[in-house]
């Protein structure tokens, strides 16, 4: 009988921390239902996954380091999931197709499992994500869509159509993650897509990873990040000044309650704008899951984005003199800064 390997995907922002917390956390339960889900060697990082090395490796084309960690998990006992965030960034190069290929000339069956958030839903979590990380991004959100839009990462059907490609369509599944339900759907989904059914079935332990500010914060932070970007700040110090306005900010000020950063209208044209992609994934590889084909009106996130940033990031810096100060004063004043 074929050895059988799952590869979790990301995307990012679609649950992958919190499924590689969970997997983790219960890989003793796992090799007990005959699923092996174990770190390369000594390499224990638990929220990046256990491929996170291994799609390290494919990016570099690095032939050795994919060697040693296929070796590792082809010798594993039984049915092994691979998980990693990272392999969404890498399905459609050579270098990946030529590792599954590898694995399947040594007798495993590949199968495929990837998450999805819908185009406009999912382009607000990124956008969140550049801000509040540690990205080096502080351009407006309509930058960040034009360049995911010359990558094709939000054409989700053509995504699948390398993953289909490389296993077979009924090798590839994908699993839509809608607003509204439950948190645990993500990995209750992937457990029953392994064969996990009675963990799948029972009461699961989530932990809740990554979770980002209130949305009427996120574009004041951008403005902040440019300003410290324009006075040379380093990297670990901005991180820490808008973690520190993140934490501060909603007791010192009211912040807008805006639930979207895109304005109905352009929340919509996104979506149509990959209606036919979203056709054949959901017809190809969600068995019958589709995306939510509604799009919630909120009336504050129609407020123009800026103005309100501007005002939200004046109110904070009248708030906080001694970063105000500082930001007047130029870098080195900046870096002796601390949090109130």
């Amino acid at each position: 009988m074929a050895k059988t390997i799952y590869l979790h995907v990301g995307m990012p922002k679609c649950a992958s921390t919190t499924v590689q917390a969970y997997l983790w956390r219960e890989r003793a339960a796992l090799a007990e239902a005959g699923i092996q889900y174990r770190m390369f060697h000594d390499r224990e990082a638990p929220l990046l996954g256990n491929g996170d090395t291994l799609a390290e490796a494919i990016w570099a084309q690095n032939r050795r380091g994919i060697e040693d960690r296929l070796t590792y998990f082809m010798g594993l006992p039984g049915t092994v999931l691979i998980s990693a965030e990272a392999f969404s960034n890498i399905f459609n190069t050579a270098t990946m197709a030529e590792t599954i290929r590898t694995m399947q000339a040594r007798g495993a069956q590949v199968k495929v499992i990837c998450f999805f958030r819908r185009q406009d839903l999912w382009i607000e979590s990124d956008y969140k994500q550049q801000i509040k990380g540690g990205h080096p991004w502080d351009a407006p959100i309509s930058e960040l869509i034009a360049l995911r839009l010359r990558q094709e990462v939000l054409n989700f059907g053509w995504t699948m159509a390398y993953w289909i490609k490389f296993v077979g369509e009924e090798n590839a599944f994908a699993v839509p993650i809608n607003p509204g339900e439950p948190r645990d759907k993500p990995v209750r989904s992937l457990l029953r897509y392994i064969g996990a059914d009675t963990l799948a079935d029972g009461p699961l332990t989530l932990t809740e990873a990554n979770v980002s500010p209130p949305t009427g914060l996120i574009e004041p932070a951008r403005l902040l990040k440019r300003k410290l970007a324009g006075k040379g700040t380093h990297q670990a110090e901005t991180e820490t000044i808008l973690q520190t306005f993140f934490d501060t900010a909603p007791g010192l000020l009211d912040v807008p309650s805006r639930r979207f950063l895109l304005p109905h209208a352009e929340r919509v044209a996104l979506v149509a704008r990959y209606k036919g992609s979203n056709a054949v994934l959901q017809k190809q590889s969600m068995q019958g899951a589709r995306f939510h084909t509604e799009f919630e009106q909120d009336p504050a996130s129609e407020a123009p984005l800026e103005p309100e940033a501007k005002a939200v990031l004046g109110a904070y810096l009248s708030a906080n003199r001694d970063l105000s100060n500082a930001l007047s004063g130029g870098w080195r004043r900046l870096f002796r800064w601390r949090a109130p």
